[in-house]
């Protein structure tokens, strides 16, 4: 994939370009693994993912993040300096924990 146009204009492009690198070439190797990457957003030139699946809870996510998820999307997308991990709980977690929690008594 050759790099595309300046987007510092136009955002909605940098989705795209992000969405189609992460749908035609990271997901297909994670969907392997049955986990794959989801955009949550685009901040000062920095990517920010979510691990889905089994790479969710996988301990080889930096691993994986440096390998497979950062050198497709840098190489191909000039306004992009970095993808880094979106730190926070996600939903996948927060349905488990409430799963401990309620359930049901013997």
């Amino acid at each position: 994939m050759k790099n595309i146009e300046p987007t510092s204009s136009n955002p909605t492009l940098l989705n795209e370009k992000v969405l189609e690198v992460i749908e035609k070439e990271i997901n297909p190797k994670l969907f392997e693994h049955q986990g794959w990457i989801e955009l949550k957003e685009i901040v000062d030139q920095k990517v920010y993912i979510r691990f889905r699946g089994a790479c969710h809870a996988c301990q080889a996510i930096y691993s994986t993040l440096e390998s497979e998820v950062k050198p497709p999307l840098l190489k191909a997308i000039d306004e992009i300096s970095d993808v880094v991990i979106a730190e926070e709980v996600s939903e996948e977690m927060i349905n488990y924990a409430r799963s401990l929690f309620t359930a049901p008594q013997k």
